[in-house]
């Protein structure tokens, strides 16, 4: 498992550059203009000579509301939480339980961020519709937002719990929580808590 470590200063801002090639190396390269020198073109694309190839480019933004981070992964462990102990209880059921094994957790440390990337391509620049990393940045993330509204649509906060018990300012949910009823044949909520729907 991973957990990724705050740091205590601001990260750096880069642009990562995605290239179609295999490169043998991982990590940051002192690349001079000689080397690497992109050229933005009238039409927004950028062109580039990788060891006398020609590459275009094409910028793809990372949506509003999110960040790119660059991450490292380490061979440190991370700091884990504290457990919290239930002080006082009247019963003992928690007492025979078998404390689970603890996870080794690495920390990931982060380097730069960035609010865009170059993604390139031989003689062309790649597609935002074909290319799978420009996909994979919308597209993911378009998925990831469908299934955090799903969800949201599909949790319900039980307000009104039965027919006689309705507080003031609370809308009426379509889904009622269940109630028990009790020898004078008022209803009372069993318990205000989140339900599902169930699909």
């Amino acid at each position: 498992m991973l957990a990724i470590q705050i740091p205590s200063t601001k990260s750096p801002e880069c642009t990562p550059n995605l290239l179609p090639a295999r490169l043998n190396h991982d990590g940051p390269v002192n690349a001079t203009e000689r080397h690497w020198n992109p050229e933005t073109t009238e039409n927004g694309d950028t062109t580039a000579f990788f060891r006398g190839r020609k590459l275009k480019g094409r910028t793809v933004k990372i949506p509003e509301g999110y960040k790119g981070v660059v991450l490292d992964i380490t061979d440190k462990a991370a700091p884990q939480p504290k457990k919290v102990q239930n002080e006082g209880r009247a019963d003992d059921e928690g007492d025979n339980e078998e404390e689970e094994d603890p996870v080794d957790v690495k920390a990931v440390e982060e380097l730069a961020t960035f609010e865009e990337i170059v993604v390139w391509g031989h003689e062309a620049a790649p597609a935002n519709t074909e290319d799978p990393y420009a996909k994979g940045v919308h597209e993911w993330i378009g998925f990831a937002e469908a299934v955090a509204v799903w969800k949201q649509a599909c949790t319900i906060t039980c307000w009104s719990l039965g027919e006689h018990y309705k507080p003031r300012h609370a809308p009426t949910p379509k889904y009622q929580a269940p109630v028990r009823t009790v020898s004078n044949g008022q209803h009372y909520p069993v318990e205000a808590k989140q339900y599902r729907k169930k699909h």
